[in-house]
């Protein structure tokens, strides 16, 4: 068994992408949060890689070319993870983990420039 990229591999992997820079925080951070919830059994769904990719590659040509938009790239990649979910228990469940990783990223930010 492989153990899945994450952290600074998973990083290198999406920069090997030619992920925009501007969206690998966050989307390594949300496939980390969502792989330690699988781990912790709080949820039976795991993000693969490929969702934010497809997700920073439809931001990227919808903004054509103008200014990376993380709010944009946050609802395309949460809808990719939502929508290919069956179970509307599984929705519930992964869901708020989405949100409150966000949340979390926010918050990190807000204090970064408090400091």
């Amino acid at each position: 068994e492989v153990p899945p990229l994450s952290g600074e591999s998973l990083a290198a992997m999406f920069r090997a992408h030619h992920m925009n820079k501007a969206f690998i925080g966050d989307a390594v951070f949300l496939t980390d949060t969502l792989y330690k919830a699988w781990e912790d059994n709080r949820t039976a769904y795991q993000i693969s890689p490929r969702r934010a990719l497809a997700a920073a590659d439809l931001t990227s040509v919808l903004l054509k070319g103008k200014k990376a938009d993380i709010k944009m790239f946050r609802k395309f990649i949460t809808r990719s993870i939502i929508t290919k979910i069956d179970a509307q228990h599984d929705i519930d469940m992964v869901d708020p983990i989405i949100r409150q990783a966000w949340q979390a990223i926010d918050v990190q930010a807000q204090a970064k420039t408090i400091e």
